[in-house]
């Protein structure tokens, strides 16, 4: 089932609308995207998941924390966007649940986070979802030496780029 609310909720309807033709919110003609025909479907095929079971009425009641609990004690399989930590925290949780030490999330079962593909609507191609990440150095009162901002700035460039951040940077984490 589907679990998302608030934020969530508004950015996993931008995801599907996505890939039912209309990747942004205007098309070339600049005219409003989401009047388009295309934009009904995606409201029918999401009554439909209401309707069936896969997605509850309730989303709205459903914030994020209700939601990880959810999918942890499983009552629900997809909590909308995911997150590069989501897939640590459930093994965490799985590890938990085996020492049986009581600190695992309470009515727990063993699970494994898998990022899904968003499903397209109407033939059409699937599309990105771009999430915005960053990275935030601060400095205390004590004013940095030249050369410890050089490694920070050295640091941050090994994080942003190349490999590790196709890595740890993934779109495919928050979508």
């Amino acid at each position: 089932v589907f679990a998302t609310s608030g934020v969530a909720s508004k950015d996993y309807l931008n995801i599907l609308i996505k890939n039912a033709g209309m990747p942004h919110a205007f098309d070339k003609d600049l005219k409003y995207a989401y009047t388009s025909k295309n934009f009904l479907e995606v409201l029918k095929a999401i009554r439909q998941m209401i309707d069936d079971g896969s997605m509850p009425k309730e989303l709205s009641s459903v914030d994020a924390g209700k939601r990880w609990n959810m999918f942890l004690t499983g009552q629900t399989m997809i909590t909308g966007k995911g997150l590069a930590t989501f897939e640590p925290s459930a093994t965490k949780n799985n590890e938990k649940i085996k020492a049986n030490d009581g600190s695992a999330v309470q009515g727990s079962i063993p699970v494994e986070y898998i990022v899904l593909p968003v499903p397209t609507f109407l033939g059409e191609k699937q599309q990105a979802s771009v999430a915005v990440d960053g990275y935030v150095a601060f400095r205390g009162k004590k004013e940095p030496t030249p050369e410890h901002k050089a490694n920070v700035v050295k640091a941050a460039h090994f994080l942003a780029s190349g490999k590790v951040a196709a890595t740890t940077n993934n779109d495919l984490f928050a979508a």
